[in-house]
């Protein structure tokens, strides 16, 4: 994700944050460089306020917000939505799990209680319960499309936004829902982590 963040940053000129846990700032794993994320710097040229002498150029880049023309101001607002609207078309990012079968449940989950979750539903699975999972990559653009087409599976009976958190991320899920399935939440936060056991226990309560 660190390495998708600079081009991106760049692509859009905009600021990409790298949202983590406590737990994953305390992990030490093996780190690998996709090729395919590897770029090469790009030209800043065009908007970078490095100086007209280091540009060669005659041409002065102003970066600024504050427009006091009311139709300047209305046509930089446009240019803003339009990009928002070019990153949700984009940049949407999201992991799917077990989508193979006829799943009864869908569980929303990231970061290290997408970890938890997995092995949860792995033994869910092993029980003869069918439970799949969708695992937003990034904050914005939200998963909604996706979050929803998942949802409405006919075999689907809830929705569960299980998080490391006070369910932040609930609303999010329940809007991608639109009403078309219960939601329902489950978390814990402060330095307790949920077992795959506990959140095995939370699916077990509604999906039978």
């Amino acid at each position: 994700m660190v390495m998708e963040a600079f081009p991106l940053a760049e692509k859009y000129r905009n600021p990409v944050m790298i949202l983590g846990d406590g737990l994953i700032g305390q992990m030490m794993e093996p780190v690998e460089f996709p090729e395919h994320l590897k770029t090469e710097p790009s030209n800043k040229d065009d908007w970078a306020t490095s100086g007209m002498d280091t540009r060669k150029s005659n041409q002065r880049n102003l970066v600024k917000t504050l427009y006091l023309d009311p139709a300047e101001l209305n046509a930089h607002n446009l240019k803003l939505k339009a990009k928002y609207e070019q990153m949700e078309r984009e940049e949407m990012r999201f992991e799917k799990y077990n989508f193979g079968g006829d799943y009864k449940a869908l569980i929303v989950s990231y970061g290290t209680m997408s970890r938890v979750c997995r092995t949860a539903i792995d033994r869910l699975k092993e029980d003869g319960l069918e439970v799949a999972m969708l695992r937003p990559q990034f904050l914005f653009p939200f998963p909604r499309p996706a979050v929803f087409d998942a949802a409405r599976k006919e075999s689907c009976q809830a929705v569960f936004s299980i998080e490391m958190s006070m369910g932040q991320m609930l609303e999010d899920v329940d809007r991608s829902i639109a009403g078309k399935r219960p939601v329902y939440w489950y978390g814990k936060c402060g330095g307790e982590v949920p077992t795959p056991e506990e959140v095995m226990d939370e699916v077990r309560k509604i999906v039978k």
